[in-house]
C-alpha cells in the first residue's frame, strides 16, 4: 500500500520593524531683542543608525496657531522661517509639518531657524522685562511620534528712558538757557520736562547754587521758587527735589511735567549784571 503525503509549504514574510531612533537634542532658550528684526537659532538632531529608513522625519507643531509675545496690553508678533530668505514659514499648529532629512553617512543634523520680528518701535513703548514664548513640537518618523521638544524664545526689553526740556506745550526742545525777561519779584520763566520711559521712574531737580541765581562776578544771589502745574513746591535748596514719579511706563509721546521758576525776592538794591543757576534734571529708574 502506498501513501501519498502532500506537504503544503506556506511561505510568509514578516516585515522587520525599524530600530531607527531620532532624537531632538536639547534646545537652549534663545534670547532675542527688538534691536534686530531677524534672529538665527540652531536646532540639532541625531539618529542611532545610518540607513534609508532612518533618514527622513517631520516636525509638527502642538502650539498655538499664532506666534506672539504678550507684554501687558501690547503684542509683538513674529514669524519663524526655515530659510534665511524668509520665504518658507515653519508651519504653526494645524498648517502642516516641516520635513527634514539627514545627509548621507552622518548621524547628526543641524539646521537653522530664522525669527522675524514684526514690530515698529514707533507703535508704542514696551515695558522693560523678559517675556517667554514656548512652542512644543512633535518629532515624527513615518507618521509616528518619536520625540518632542519645544522652541523657547526669550524677548528681552532693556530699561530705556530719556529726558528733554521743551517750551511749554511744545515739542520744540530748548536749545539755550531758559531766561527771565527781567529780574523782578514774581517774574516767571516756564519750561516743560518731557520724559519717555519703559519702566517706573522718578524725576528729580538739583541746583548747583542751592536754589539761587548768582551774580557771575560779584557773588550776589537772588532766590527763586519752583511751581509744578501751578502748585508751589518751594525753593530747591541744597537737596534734590522730586518733581514727578510713576510706577508705569509712559506713552509713546512721553509724559509732560510743566515747570515754572519764579523770582522770589525784591531785586531793587542788587547790582546789575548776569545772574544764573544750573539746574540738573535727573531721572531714576525703579529697577
Amino acid at each position: 500500500m502506498r501513501y501519498w503525503i502532500l506537504v503544503l509549504l506556506i511561505f510568509s514574510s514578516i516585515k522587520s520593524f525599524s530600530n531607527c531612533v531620532i532624537n531632538w537634542r536639547d534646545f537652549n532658550t534663545k534670547t532675542i531683542s527688538l534691536n534686530s528684526k531677524v534672529h538665527r537659532v540652531e536646532m540639532k538632531f541625531s539618529r542611532n543608525i545610518i540607513n534609508s529608513e532612518c533618514e527622513k522625519f517631520e516636525l509638527i507643531s502642538e502650539g498655538l496657531s499664532e506666534r506672539k509675545f504678550i507684554i501687558d496690553n501690547d503684542i509683538v508678533d513674529f514669524e519663524i522661517f526655515t530659510d534665511s530668505s524668509l520665504t518658507n514659514l515653519l508651519p504653526p499648529r494645524g498648517q502642516g509639518s516641516f520635513s527634514l532629512r539627514f545627509n548621507d553617512n552622518q548621524n547628526e543634523l543641524r539646521t537653522n531657524l530664522f525669527i522675524k520680528i514684526n514690530y515698529s518701535s514707533r507703535e508704542s513703548i514696551l515695558k522693560a522685562g523678559e517675556y517667554l514664548f514656548d512652542e512644543m513640537f512633535s518629532l515624527c518618523v513615518d507618521g509616528k511620534k518619536q520625540d518632542s521638544n519645544s522652541i523657547k524664545l526669550n524677548l528681552k526689553i532693556n530699561p530705556e528712558f530719556s529726558l528733554e526740556l521743551t517750551n511749554p506745550g511744545s515739542t520744540q526742545a530748548i536749545s539755550e538757557s531758559a531766561r527771565f525777561k527781567r529780574l523782578d519779584r514774581g517774574e516767571q520763566v516756564k519750561v516743560d520736562v518731557v520724559v519717555s520711559a519703559n519702566i517706573g521712574h522718578s524725576i528729580w531737580l538739583e541746583s548747583d547754587n542751592g536754589g539761587y541765581l548768582e551774580h557771575e562776578g560779584l557773588g550776589e544771589k537772588i532766590s527763586y521758587k519752583v511751581l509744578l502745574n501751578n502748585s508751589e513746591i518751594g525753593e530747591i535748596g541744597n537737596t534734590k527735589v522730586m518733581i514727578d514719579a510713576s510706577s508705569n511706563k509712559t506713552t509713546a509721546s512721553g509724559s509732560r511735567v510743566p515747570m515754572t521758576f519764579e523770582v522770589n525776592q525784591d531785586v531793587d538794591n542788587l547790582p546789575a549784571g548776569e545772574y544764573k543757576d544750573v539746574i540738573r534734571v535727573n531721572i531714576q529708574s525703579e529697577m
